[in-house]
């Protein structure tokens, strides 16, 4: 492993002021379970390594909005996957969310990989970031010039490269809370049960029809693992938008789906079977989404 300089920010300002000097050469270090791996194999070779595990304001889950109706959920950047499971709000007003943290690795990893971690690493079959995604997640980065916002729709540029500039730190994640109306789930499929990254995911979150209970307004899915980034399915959502989710639609939807991804073959899994397993999931997606009940 090729030596580097170790920066532990002792506060917030120490961290934005180091990123503002160093930025071009640092890596930044919150929960390390994928960067100490990336540092180790040599896949990554920083020359100076950002430790921004002690600032103990960026481990906040907070409510924004009323209490009785939260407009969104703002997560600091450290929050673990495991808070994210645990915490009443993000289980009452991000499920979606909550459900995905779930699927993530291990105890031991849940506790403590985080949000802001699973973003700024970018891989295309992170956990979280379906949901994010198909949530429309807000992303706040800091640097000494302020504050500026990115959508998750405009985050991911590339395979493992995003939007961030390189004296930004993510600082938070804030995530709309989800309508009375809407209805989520998150499928991930993998090797195993547990303990696996994901083969493929898919992240749906559906706005429905009061009247009509089967029938979709609105429509948001995301896909992990099946494209160059993690994905929306734009053509999936149009196939369901405005349409009761029965035989007809879903079998038009899970066409659509197959149109749009661009699976490769890997360790995991080969292209073909990723195409195969994106129309089993899309179809139990919104057969369970489609039910009378939510």
């Amino acid at each position: 492993m090729n030596p580097f300089e170790l920066h532990i920010a002792a506060s917030l300002p120490d961290a934005l002021d180091y990123l503002a000097r160093y930025g071009q050469e640092t890596a930044v270090l919150a929960g390390g379970t994928d960067l100490v791996i990336r540092i180790r194999s040599g896949r990554e070779i920083p020359a100076r390594v950002l430790d921004i595990s002690r600032l103990k304001e960026l481990r906040v889950i907070r409510e924004e909005g009323t209490d009785a109706n939260p407009a969104a959920l703002r997560l600091g950047a450290l929050v673990t996957h495991a808070q994210v499971v645990e915490s009443a709000a993000t289980r009452a007003h991000t499920p979606l969310l909550a459900e995905a943290c779930a699927t993530i690795g291990s105890p031991q990893i849940r506790n403590l990989g985080t949000i802001g971690g699973n973003c700024i690493t970018a891989s295309r079959a992170g956990d979280a970031l379906p949901a994010l995604l198909a949530m429309d997640a807000e992303l706040v980065f800091l640097s000494k010039a302020g504050e500026r916002r990115v959508r998750m729709a405009d985050f991911f540029t590339g395979p493992r490269t995003t939007a961030r500039r390189r004296d930004e730190l993510l600082g938070h994640i804030v995530v709309p809370a989800r309508a009375a109306d809407e209805r989520s789930c998150y499928l991930k499929l993998g090797q195993r049960k547990a303990l696996a990254i994901s083969v493929i995911s898919v992240a749906f979150q559906l706005k429905m029809d009061a009247a009509a209970p089967r029938r979709c307004l609105t429509a948001a899915i995301a896909f992990g693992n099946l494209a160059p980034t993690v994905i929306r399915a734009r053509k999936v959502e149009e196939a369901v938008m405005g349409r009761d989710l029965d035989e007809a639609t879903i079998a038009q939807a899970v066409e659509a789906a197959v149109g749009e991804v661009s699976p490769r073959d890997d360790v995991r899994a080969s292209a073909e079977y990723r195409l195969a397993m994106v129309r089993a999931l899309v179809r139990r997606g919104l057969e369970r989404l489609g039910g009378a009940a939510s």
